[in-house]
């Protein structure tokens, strides 16, 4: 099951985040909560990881001084690692399950790319 927080839980759970920067950060698209719904008032949910990435934000800004368009760039360079260190667990999980004589030559490949 995946834990859900409204916007109140949210801005209590994070240091330094209010309703105002909570409005900045998802009308500068730095953060998309996970579930959104209609009402009267437009509400969203978050889940975890968008609670870790609103204190991330949150941190940036008031340790660093981070500006929102610094932010932004900030935010997509952890995305991109955060995707390359997923495609590189499936480049592993493949070649484990490939024979042990592939997997020496692939082994011995990267040994040789890598001088």
């Amino acid at each position: 099951m995946i834990d859900l927080f409204s916007d109140e839980q949210t801005i209590t759970m994070v240091p330094g985040l209010n309703p105002e920067r909570l409005l900045a950060f998802l009308e500068a698209q730095l953060v998309t909560p996970a579930v959104e719904y209609a009402t009267s008032e437009a509400r969203q949910q978050f889940t975890r990881i968008d609670v870790a990435r609103l204190q991330f934000l949150c941190e940036l800004a008031d340790d660093l001084g981070f500006d929102e368009p610094t932010l932004g760039v900030v935010i997509a360079l952890v995305d991109k690692l955060h995707a390359a260190r997923n495609d590189l667990r499936s480049i592993a999980r493949a070649i484990e399950a490939e024979s042990p004589d592939v997997r020496t030559r692939i082994g011995m490949a990267l040994t040789r790319s890598a001088l």
